[in-house]
């Protein structure tokens, strides 16, 4: 009976224990919600999730909204109900060669009318030039998407449109800082990479945890400012125009607040895809292509101040003898200038888009890549 007795006394002391760092969790809770302490929590979203052409993707992260027709940052967009950008892809036809354009926002056409984009002007320059051909050219570009995005949306979804050729235009997002990540203003996986947000089971009870707890979003929210730069000394509106990367032949930018220069150290944040991540998903769109006979065209991309540079693609591209067209001469028609080629530091203009469809269409007639197609 003493035994027992003290058994009891020892289940007693513990359970009140809980009880009472429970009361004290939802004494903090309460706190937490009575007090904001996590409503100052945002993280720095996409312009274009405003105007809803974005939707969350539980397979992609986010993709854009079917059947969306409207303005995007200035230029006319329509979406089909497939969630592509042009019209309705129907049942492939006997003898119809597809090309199916993955990347970013400059793939997708940011900026510019439907029908500007490069994958709808090299359908009609390729339809032009091969009239009794049936070509379609599918743009599956979608905003601030990283390689690895388009790699799951080519697995996913992008086989079953049936391509023949796959045309390959990602850089500059993969290397972009996981703070600037459309995340629905959540800062959960600001540290990680896309590939560790969209697979890591810790995360997606994180996330859980976060839309029901005051509490836990304040204290994640502490602990991530602790590890990350989120660009709060910046004088510009838009932090993207801080960063520099050098790897891809991007300079870093100075910024001049009074009299001090600040030089924003993205290396301290979150990078959304790796290097070696990098280099698995080029492997896998090459296994991919590989395997279901398709052709891989790889754009290296280029921007209004990049400049011409060895990377990790050029050398992946050059190793796999995988053919890869260089956008840098056609979008910097004069050494060094890229004067109406751009409309800001990244996003090509129609004209930017029209000389890149044209300089693809040379590419694909002189590397053959037409024939034998569609069948």
């Amino acid at each position: 009976m003493i035994l027992r007795g003290a058994h009891f006394k020892e289940l007693a002391l513990i359970l009140l224990g809980l009880g009472l760092s429970l009361l004290l969790l939802c004494a903090a809770e309460g706190i937490a919600r009575l007090a904001g302490m996590d409503q100052t929590v945002s993280n720095v979203g996409l312009p274009e999730e405003k105007t809803g052409v974005l939707q969350a993707d539980p397979d992609l992260l986010w993709s854009l909204k079917p059947s969306f027709h409207g303005l995007v940052r200035g230029g006319f967009v329509s979406i089909n109900a497939q969630g592509l950008r042009g019209t309705e892809i129907g049942k492939k036809q006997q003898g119809e060669i597809r090309i199916l354009c993955l990347g970013e926002s400059t793939t997708f056409g940011i900026k510019v009318d439907q029908g500007g984009d490069y994958p709808h002007v090299l359908e009609s320059l390729l339809r032009n030039e091969f009239p009794k051909r049936n070509i379609t050219v599918i743009n599956a570009g979608v905003v601030a998407y990283s390689s690895y995005q388009s790699w799951q949306f080519l697995l996913k979804r992008g086989l079953r449109l049936k391509p023949d050729i796959v045309i390959l235009y990602h850089e500059i997002n993969d290397y972009l800082p996981s703070t600037l990540r459309n995340k629905d203003q959540v800062l959960i996986g600001n540290l990680e990479t896309d590939w560790e947000l969209q697979t890591s089971p810790f995360l997606r009870v994180s996330r859980e945890l976060w839309s029901l707890s005051a509490l836990y979003r304040w204290l994640q929210s502490q602990y991530i400012e602790s590890r990350i730069t989120r660009f709060k000394a910046s004088p510009v509106v838009n932090p993207l125009l801080t960063i520099g990367l050098p790897d891809i032949g991007i300079p870093p930018r100075l910024l001049t607040k009074g009299n001090e220069q600040l030089v924003p150290d993205e290396r301290r944040v979150g990078q959304r895809v790796s290097e070696e991540e990098r280099r698995k998903i080029l492997s896998e769109f090459e296994r991919i292509c590989r395997e279901n006979r398709l052709r891989l065209v790889v754009v290296h991309p280029a921007y209004a101040d990049s400049t011409p540079h060895e990377c990790l693609l050029t050398r992946f591209c050059r190793e796999r003898d995988i053919l890869l067209l260089d956008a840098y001469p056609t979008l910097h028609p004069s050494p060094g200038q890229a004067q109406g080629m751009f409309l800001d530091l990244w996003h090509p203009s129609a004209e930017g888009h029209r000389r890149l469809a044209e300089a693809l269409a040379q590419f694909i007639v002189q590397h053959d890549l037409l024939e034998a197609r569609g069948d």
